[in-house]
């Protein structure tokens, strides 16, 4: 069988969902771990989305960190338009307000 990266990312955040909820930080960190390493350009807008609505810092400010070295290196990031308006501000507020 063979399982797509982004099925297998989605459900990982679903499960990351289920185990944050009944606090299972070792599966937690287990699964954030995981997820950190599977950020790329495809995902990284979805993911950080995902970290946003589940107040998970330490991959939200790795998808922030990424988003800016992409913005650095000018590298396209898919759905950048579907990125959360508080991210996507805080970049753009990064952008003008120190070196990147």
């Amino acid at each position: 069988m063979d399982v797509s990266g982004d099925l297998l990312i989605e459900h990982c955040i679903q499960l990351y969902e289920f185990v944050d909820q009944y606090q299972m930080e070792t599966i937690r960190d287990i699964i954030e771990t995981y997820l950190i390493k599977k950020v790329s350009q495809s995902n990284v807008c979805n993911l950080a989305n995902s970290a946003a609505s589940l107040k998970n810092s330490k991959l939200s400010d790795y998808c922030y960190d990424f988003l800016l070295k992409c913005m650095k290196e000018t590298t396209a990031v898919a759905d950048l338009d579907l990125l959360d308006k508080e991210t996507a501000v805080k970049l753009l507020k990064n952008a003008f307000t120190k070196e990147i």
